[in-house]
């Protein structure tokens, strides 16, 4: 959180929405800045950088859900904390807010005094989060289990990697290591079932890089994998993408039941 007033982009197309938490914000000491719509709100960001979004997601022209995706995936922009505001109650509304990034989800009709408390700790928490453990950019997204939405995930990969300053072999690892372990996801975890997704979480801080690929399958035995190297299993196919991305990695995890990994690169100072 700066030390100057905190200053908040309001983004809403319902006008009295907008006007009452403007108001509110001002008597609790914030700046408030006011957009009508998500087309708005990105012309405003052109110029001015808040410390905290709140965001609805039902608007006319680009969804909260289009705009907050395209925030998260900008190093600009990404660490600002965003709560969403909307009348959308069921549990999948709350996942694709989440999944495209979002820190908080509030529903309509809220309680002004529990949103300005919430707004003050994900400012603290941001701020303590930057300062303590040199965080750079967070995202998440997910992509459906299709090969060829992988495509997405060559595009997002190689745009961060490339503002970190890793070197070119680096990158190609990186690279590699993700589409293993997504294809595996995909196949293994999710068998090919196009209604499931898989979860990707990225965290760049100034001395690791951490990618977290969450698949909605069952799991599997981790502890069971055989290195593929040994006399015995040389001629298997099984465990062989794993076993060449746990070389690749500084660190390599499963998480029980075994639908959830995650893997660390440590970065040279200059890389970060």
């Amino acid at each position: 959180m700066t030390e100057e007033t905190p200053t908040i982009l309001i983004v809403d197309d319902d006008l009295d929405i907008v006007e009452f938490i403007a108001m509110g914000l001002e008597v609790e000491g914030f700046n408030p800045i006011k957009a009508y719509n998500g087309t708005e709100a990105l012309k405003i960001l052109e110029t001015t950088i808040p410390d905290l979004i709140l965001l609805d997601i039902m608007m006319p022209d680009i969804s909260g859900y289009e705009v907050c995706k395209e925030l998260k995936m900008q190093k600009r922009f990404n660490l600002i904390p965003i709560i969403m505001l909307t009348a959308k109650l069921k549990d999948r509304d709350k996942y694709e807010g989440f999944v495209t990034g979002a820190d908080e989800y509030f529903t309509k009709p809220f309680d002004f005094d529990t949103l300005v408390d919430v707004i003050r700790r994900k400012l603290t928490e941001n701020h303590d989060l930057r300062e303590n453990k040199g965080l750079k950019e967070s995202i998440n997204f997910s992509i459906a289990s299709k090969f060829e939405y992988l495509k997405q995930v060559n595009d997002l990969i190689t745009k961060l990697f490339i503002n970190t300053g890793m070197e070119s072999s680096e990158i190609f690892q990186m690279k590699f290591a993700i589409h293993e372990l997504v294809v595996n996801a995909i196949q293994h975890g999710n068998l090919d079932d196009a209604e499931k997704k898989v979860k990707i979480n990225y965290t760049l801080y100034k001395d690791s890089l951490v990618i977290e690929i969450i698949d909605e399958g069952e799991g599997f035995d981790f502890e069971e994998i055989k290195n593929p190297t040994s006399e015995e299993n040389i001629e298997k196919d099984r465990g062989r993408g794993i076993f060449m991305v746990r070389n690749l990695m500084d660190k390599v995890e499963f998480i029980e039941p075994g639908n959830h990994v995650i893997m660390t690169k440590k970065l040279q100072p200059t890389a970060a």
